[in-house]
């Protein structure tokens, strides 16, 4: 491998294969030798091809992964823009609709707390449906509600995404919500657009998905993800909101400049991790409230993170959780 700050055309293509199996963290940066530089200019070459290295963990492992770069090359163009000082934005993560699991109508009593605190936008972290035809048929026979029904499995997505002229959704698609037989192609909000008018449905991404807010940007994931090609951990400080582990769960690294936050289910389905056993206490049906503070120059001040409680009973309201937590970006940004 080259060493002297450039790299060569073999070593871009070698790199490409391996990491699209992925490869440990370590491993890569111990074993080949890259410079700091040959690995961003690498990973920038690799953006250009609607390609983006994340880093993602498996079983408490940190692995590098090559992904496609879905929010590029479908054009999604998802943005948050407001004029208030203060913006609350409603978290939601695994509803899993279509689930034998899941919690119908749940999703009623989150528009009805959203539009009683005027929160007008509510992201969506993945797994919104249990899956598509393909899906269903390959990894969940017997666990889904409308199966291999198509129309039907819509038509309960409509009923259970309900539609709020006062909020917009938007909608991060990951694998249960897209996969088909042809690959990734089954964009579930498109469909309810085109077939029932939901303008108020937006994709933001697949898989990962940066969601500009103001004059800065919430990062979101399915799963712990980061992207790897372009981030200055001396410069720059982000928020990382993921979904995937049915856990409410804070892991910040205030000397790395970032923090991840973990947004529990809608569902009842509970996830086992069996390297992580003390988060067995964190899972817990509902979803989380960020308030955020603007700067002067519409940048993150302050994000109050507040989880809530929350069951479909019609007699039933959200209970907000005693423990909150306060980034103050004005504290860690240079």
């Amino acid at each position: 491998m080259a060493s002297n700050g450039l790299y060569s055309r073999e070593d871009e293509t070698f790199v490409k294969k391996l990491l699209e199996h992925g490869v440990l963290l370590d491993e890569f940066v111990n074993r080949f030798g890259f410079t700091q530089e040959q690995i961003t200019a690498m990973f920038q070459s690799f953006r250009k091809d609607f390609y983006r290295v994340f880093i993602i963990e498996k079983c408490g492992d940190l692995w590098l992964v090559l992904k496609p770069d879905y929010m590029k090359f479908m054009g999604y163009n998802d943005k948050i823009i407001t004029k208030k000082n203060v913006l609350k934005i409603c978290l939601t993560a695994d509803p899993h609709f279509g689930s034998v699991n899941d919690n119908p109508g749940i999703m009623d009593k989150v528009e009805e707390f959203c539009t009683g605190e005027g929160i007008e936008h509510i992201v969506y972290l993945g797994d919104t449906r249990e899956g598509t035809e393909y899906y269903i048929k390959k990894y969940a026979k017997g666990k889904c509600r409308c199966e291999l029904d198509e129309e039907s499995e819509l038509e309960y997505l409509n009923q259970n995404i309900p539609y709020n002229k006062l909020t917009t959704k938007h909608i991060l698609e990951t694998n249960h919500d897209v996969f088909s037989d042809d690959g990734i192609s089954r964009d579930f909000v498109k469909q309810l657009r085109d077939k029932y008018g939901r303008e108020d449905l937006k994709v933001t991404g697949f898989d990962y998905a940066e969601l500009p807010v103001n004059g800065d940007t919430l990062y979101l994931n399915h799963g712990y993800v980061r992207d790897f090609s372009d981030f200055d951990y001396e410069n720059e400080s982000r928020l990382y909101l993921c979904g995937h582990s049915h856990r409410s769960l804070s892991r910040n690294n205030l000397e790395r400049g970032y923090f991840v936050e973990y947004v529990t289910t809608l569902s009842n389905i509970e996830h086992k991790n069996r390297n992580r056993p003390d988060e067995e206490n964190n899972f817990y049906v509902g979803f989380e409230v960020l308030e955020i503070e603007f700067n002067d120059n519409k940048s993150f001040n302050n994000v109050l993170i507040t989880r809530y409680k929350t069951t479909n009973s019609p007699y039933s309201k959200p209970e907000a959780l005693p423990h909150q937590d306060l980034i103050e970006f004005s504290r860690v940004r240079k």
